[in-house]
C-alpha cells in the first residue's frame, strides 16, 4: 500500500475490499475522471478570480476577514462578492477558462511554497483534474497555500450567475432583425454593485 502522503490511492482488484481510513470519506471517488457536468452551462455560470497575498498572521484578523472593505480573504469564499470590484483579477466564462487562471497562479507560487510538500502531495492530475470537475458543477472553489517567510496565498473562484451580474452581462443575442438579451437586463446604474451581489449569497 502506497504512502498515505504522495497523494495516491490503491486500486483494488475486481471484488477486492480495501480499508482506507484517510480516503473513507471520498466517495465516489473517480467520478472526476469519467464525468463531465454540465450545471455550470444549465445555471449560466461564469467565474469572478480573486487572489490575495500577504502576512500569514493577517489571517487571525477576524474583523478584518469579516470587512467588505478590507482586502484580505474573507472568512467565508462568497463574501468576496461583497468586496470592492477592483479586487476581481479575472472573469473567466467557462470552468476550463477558470482553470487555466488558477493553474497559471498555482506553477507561479509553486517554488516559494512552505512546506514544499503543498505542492507535490497531490499529483496534477488529481489537484487539477478535481478542481475542473468542481467548476464543472457550478461549485466555487478556494486554494490556500503557506508560502517563504511566513506568507498566504489564497486563490478563489467564485461562480456568478451571469444574468444577474451587474459587472458582466450577457451578450445580446441575435433573433431576426430584433436583438434581445439573454437573461435579466444589467442593474440599474444607481443600484449598487454589493447590494446586487448580496443577493447571490
Amino acid at each position: 500500500m502506497p504512502d498515505p502522503d504522495d497523494g495516491t490511492r490503491p486500486h483494488p482488484a475486481s471484488g477486492a475490499a480495501v480499508s482506507y481510513a484517510p480516503y473513507a470519506s471520498c466517495t465516489p471517488y473517480d467520478s472526476w475522471r469519467t464525468s463531465h457536468p454540465t450545471h455550470w452551462e444549465v445555471r449560466g455560470l461564469h467565474w469572478h478570480a480573486y487572489s490575495w497575498r500577504g502576512d500569514g498572521k493577517r489571517l487571525g484578523d477576524a474583523a478584518a476577514r469579516r470587512s467588505a472593505a478590507e482586502d484580505i480573504v474573507p472568512f467565508a469564499s462568497r463574501d468576496w462578492l461583497l468586496k470592492d470590484a477592483r479586487l476581481i483579477r479575472a472573469s473567466p466564462g467557462t470552468p476550463e477558462e477558470a482553470l487555466t487562471w488558477l493553474r497559471e497562479h498555482f506553477d507561479a507560487i509553486a517554488p516559494t511554497m512552505r512546506p514544499a510538500r503543498q505542492r507535490t502531495f497531490l499529483r496534477d492530475e488529481v489537484r487539477f483534474g478535481t478542481a475542473l470537475y468542481t467548476l464543472r458543477c457550478g461549485t466555487d472553489l478556494s486554494w490556500g497555500f503557506w508560502l517563504a517567510n511566513g506568507s498566504y496565498q489564497a486563490l478563489s473562484l467564485i461562480a456568478v450567475d451571469s444574468r444577474q451580474c451587474p459587472l458582466h452581462p450577457p451578450a445580446p443575442r441575435r433573433t431576426g432583425n430584433a436583438t434581445s438579451h439573454t437573461g435579466s437586463s444589467a442593474p440599474a446604474a444607481s443600484q449598487s454593485v454589493k447590494q446586487v451581489f448580496h443577493g447571490l449569497l
